[in-house]
């Protein structure tokens, strides 16, 4: 069933507050102009909410894609909340681990002779 009744003219112009675009799909929106999109959902008999992004960054047609990708996982039994947690988890490590790569040898990467002359002071008067 779609349930939608905002339309992109509606996301620039509505007052301040809270509007339901249906589906879950909420618009907060902000005394100074600006909004979030946020998508409400019930899994494991907790309401949650998850903030998909800003009305600048986010456009209708994408947070109500963004949506029902979500509501396709909540179906299925996934926190959204947690997935993205989890991921954001192994992003970090990940970059963690490839900075480590890159500062264990902090010293075959300064005595490489192109840094050689970097490391020289200037004469003192």
């Amino acid at each position: 069933m779609r349930f939608t009744k905002f339309t992109a003219l509606f996301v620039k112009s509505a007052p301040p507050g809270k509007h339901e675009d249906g589906n879950g799909l909420r618009l907060i929106k902000r005394k100074d102009g600006g909004g979030q999109w946020v998508f409400r959902f019930t899994i494991h008999g907790r309401r949650r909410e998850m903030g998909l992004g800003g009305i600048s960054a986010v456009s209708l047609k994408d947070a109500r894609e963004i949506a029902a990708g979500l509501r396709a996982a909540v179906a299925r039994g996934i926190d959204p909340i947690k997935k993205r947690a989890q991921e954001q988890r192994d992003a970090e490590r990940s970059m963690h681990l490839d900075l480590s790569r890159f500062r264990a040898a902090p010293s075959a990467r300064l005595s490489h002779p192109s840094f050689k002359s970097d490391r020289a002071f200037p004469a003192q008067c």
